[in-house]
């Protein structure tokens, strides 16, 4: 029955989300899709969790009309604030093709960043092996690693040198978008990112890369076959490649990650026959599928408790209360959220949790509003004017709306660092440059 349900709002919203943005590819089609995912994966009942509330539906169904409504009000409102908002955002105009120049210093950016980015990712594996003795060493303690790590023990690493890696990601997406394959530019920044998270053993810094990267090469790619007269943007073989490519890498290193945190796979409580074969055969890693189906179940047994404390907006505005702790503020901060048993324990419980969590049910209706209308606005601002900020706020905004289904993104210091990198090196980039007429 859920699937029947899941499947008419997709159909209905994705025709709606067609007709506001003139495209199948939108703020509300991120939002759908994630949510669909996670919950089609979670009625194959694969892992018997347990029971789902009616409140927490409900609950669910409210953020999501919240959001659209952000984006309506936005759709609506477009002659009003089309007149009245340019400020220094116009400037950074793409409307033209890039001459050869223009072109060189946007690779050389992205060269020099991931390069720090790669250097910084593999200072962090020197440390680790000149704490265990060697790399085999990091690898058989990689429970305990993780388990230090989640204590807040970071082994020497330098920090946030590695984060100059998500800001690279986003310009070789632009960059690759505009040549419309898959270059290899992409690959240094998604190596040190990689390599970052495997010694951290984590995965969201990963998924986060790949997330930035399709948004990114994706809505970019539409933009320059819109206003570019070039046959190159007519052919669509090459962004299925590019999608097709960055999904394997994504799923292929979050589960090797996994693999080597947990190399017991398949031995959850409630684990189906099915899915127990399925992990055998190497179609589908139990860890991967728990992953991302258990966040509905965890927000069910929040909503059920709700006896969970933190200071307000903790969660939303996480990496600016982090940094002024270290200024001497002193706020009482948790580095994970908490887990639930349902029937095995995990800790990511959707945004939902985090936003009743930091405002109260209203930040349940006025964040996602928030996070709908500005995903909106940016993403029109972009394709009328074509600035790179606006495509910058857009990528980034939409984030936070695919990882929705696990947690507040912005919680994510890569999430709110990344943004301010990726600005300036946009600002840098579009310094002193024209854009030429095609040759």
């Amino acid at each position: 029955m859920l699937s029947f349900w899941l499947t008419l709002i997709l159909v209905t919203f994705f025709f709606i989300g067609r007709h506001l943005f003139k495209r199948w590819f939108n703020p509300i089609f991120l939002y759908l899709i994630s949510w669909a995912f996670i919950l089609y994966l979670y009625d194959l009942k694969l892992i018997i969790y347990t029971s789902i509330s009616d409140f927490t539906w409900i609950t669910v169904s409210f953020a999501f009309i919240s959001f659209f409504l952000g984006c309506l009000i936005v759709y609506l409102g477009r002659g009003i604030y089309n007149d009245n908002f340019s400020l220094f955002l116009e400037k950074l105009d793409i409307t033209e093709p890039w001459d050869d120049d223009k072109q060189k210093k946007l690779k050389r950016i992205i060269i020099y960043t991931s390069v720090i980015g790669l250097l910084a990712a593999i200072q962090h594996w020197y440390a680790l092996i000149k704490e265990f003795g060697s790399f085999s060493m990091v690898l058989l303690s990689a429970g305990d690693i993780y388990s230090m790590r989640v204590a807040g023990e970071h082994f020497g690493k330098i920090p946030y040198l590695v984060l100059c890696s998500y800001a690279a990601v986003f310009l070789s997406a632009i960059y690759s978008a505009y040549r419309n394959k898959f270059t290899y530019l992409v690959i240094i920044p998604l190596i040190a990112v990689i390599l970052h998270d495997a010694a951290n053993l984590a995965r969201a810094g990963v998924f986060f890369s790949f997330v930035l990267f399709g948004v990114t090469f994706i809505t970019t790619r539409f933009f320059f076959k819109s206003r570019y007269s070039s046959e190159k943007y007519n052919d669509n073989k090459n962004i299925i490649i590019t999608v097709v490519i960055v999904v394997v890498l994504a799923v292929g290193s979050v589960s090797l990650i996994k693999m080597v945190r947990n190399p017991i796979e398949g031995k959850y409580k409630t684990t189906t026959i099915q899915l127990k074969q399925l992990n055998e055969s190497g179609l589908l890693p139990t860890s991967v599928y728990l992953y991302f189906s258990s966040p509905i179940a965890v927000l069910s047994k929040y909503l059920d408790n709700r006896d969970e404390v933190a200071v307000w907006g903790e969660n939303t505005f996480y990496p600016i209360y982090n940094n002024l702790n270290k200024f001497g503020l002193e706020v009482p901060l948790e580095a994970y959220p908490k887990g639930y048993f349902v029937p095995m324990w995990v800790n990511s419980a959707t945004y939902i949790r985090e936003l009743d969590l930091d405002f109260g049910p209203l930040g349940i209706l006025i964040v996602p509003f928030v996070i709908g209308f500005l995903s909106t606005f940016f993403w029109f601002k972009y394709f009328e004017k074509g600035s790179l900020i606006y495509l910058t706020f857009y990528s980034f905004t939409s984030i936070l709306t695919v990882f929705s289904v696990f947690y507040m993104a912005s919680r994510l210091t890569f999430w709110f660092f990344g943004l301010i990198f990726s600005i300036l090196l946009i600002l840098y980039f579009d310094r002193n440059q024209s854009n030429s007429k095609p040759q």
